[in-house]
């Protein structure tokens, strides 16, 4: 009899052990696909970050190229009224200079 719970109990503790190696070789699985699930997601969520960092750049840049543009608009509008004064004050510039100098 004490012979058969010894064979028992070591027929036990190999049921444990293979319970226990099975466990941890699930344990393992899960948490491999936890990391291989958290790495997805973890590449969406960056690609999703980028994606807009390069979608608020192209507008910060076409803002401004936008605001150049107008300035640029505005200092040429500005050279040709200086240009269109400074003619037609060309006349009396003259006048003034071969005044001054007979």
């Amino acid at each position: 009899m004490t012979l058969e719970v010894l064979n028992a109990v070591r027929k036990a503790e190999k049921e444990a052990e293979a319970i226990r190696q099975q466990g941890a070789a699930d344990a393992k699985e899960t948490i491999r696909k936890a990391e291989a699930e958290l790495k997805d997601d973890t590449e969406k969520k960056l690609h999703a970050l980028r994606h807009r960092a390069m979608k608020t750049v192209n507008q910060a840049e076409e803002e401004a190229n936008s605001e150049y543009e107008k300035d640029k608009q505005e200092k040429s509008r500005q050279r040709e009224r200086l240009k269109s004064e400074a003619m037609n004050r060309m006349d009396e510039a003259v006048a003034y200079i071969v005044g001054k100098v007979l």
